[in-house]
């Protein structure tokens, strides 16, 4: 089944084809800029091999979109710092949209077992990806994420998955403040197998009761750590994939071969 790249910004056109842009977002929410760290363009773009041109551009865009970067008088871009209570906030809100989708799917009787098989699949790769890489590895956000955007998929509500997609961004800055161990893996990855087994039956009191319990991993993850050590390195080498590999962009934010 053919896999498509997690992005929030294809409503940005030309954006798609922007790898300058699409490194550094990717940099911000992944953790290689901490928050409140400033993003001199001159150092930017001499580690990626541009002239300044895109990089203004590209942060101007992350300023104005995602919010990701603030443009600070007398000290140029900066990394947007979440204060604790955003994070949570930010934790809350896709916690609500997750119950209110998994609800109106148990409700509704439409057939989504092309997407359950997905949730089983995104899970699967997970483990080996845990085992063989990191269980704090970007790989393991991304598929987190894929899983919990399916998830939202299931209540076949376009508006729903739009508004999980607005906040992936901010989601992923939460996730950087909550850092996976292997426990904390497996406590999640159990999670994920049983809230799958409770969808299929559409149990919705069991979905929902999980999906409260999952949340407050995340939640209780932020609230214990409010900073990340900036590793900038590898910047380089995150432009130079995106540019090569992320051509053409998928053209919408959608789990793996989802319609919804």
């Amino acid at each position: 089944m053919a896999r498509r790249v997690l992005h929030t910004d294809s409503e940005y056109g030309i954006l798609q084809s922007s790898p300058v842009y699409l490194a550094l977002r990717e940099a911000i929410i992944t953790g290689m800029f901490s928050p409140g760290a400033r993003l001199i363009e001159e150092d930017i773009a001499a580690q990626l091999g541009t002239s300044r041109t895109p990089v203004r551009e590209a942060l101007r865009l992350l300023a104005a979109h995602s919010g990701l970067v603030e443009i600070v008088a007398n000290k140029g871009a900066v990394v947007h710092q979440l204060t604790q209570r955003q994070l949570v906030e930010v934790s809350e809100t896709r916690i609500c949209l997750e119950k209110g989708s998994a609800d109106l799917y148990c409700e509704s009787g439409v057939d989504q077992e092309a997407l359950l098989t997905q949730l089983g699949q995104i899970a699967a790769e997970s483990r080996l990806v845990a085992v063989r890489d990191d269980p704090d590895s970007p790989g393991i956000r991304k598929l987190n994420a894929e899983f919990h955007l399916t998830v939202v998929a299931l209540a076949d509500n376009s508006m729903m998955v739009e508004l999980y997609r607005q906040i992936l961004d901010k989601l992923w800055f939460a996730w950087n403040y909550a850092p996976i161990d292997m426990n904390r893996f497996n406590a999640t990855d159990a999670q994920h197998e049983e809230l799958i087994d409770v969808l299929r039956k559409r149990d919705c009191a069991s979905a929902l009761a999980i999906l409260d319990r999952h949340s407050r991993i995340l939640v209780d993850g932020v609230r214990g750590q409010l900073s990340r050590v900036s590793q900038r390195t590898g910047l380089a080498d995150l432009y130079a994939r995106i540019r090569d590999d992320y051509s053409p962009l998928a053209k919408e934010v959608m789990p793996r071969d989802a319609s919804h």
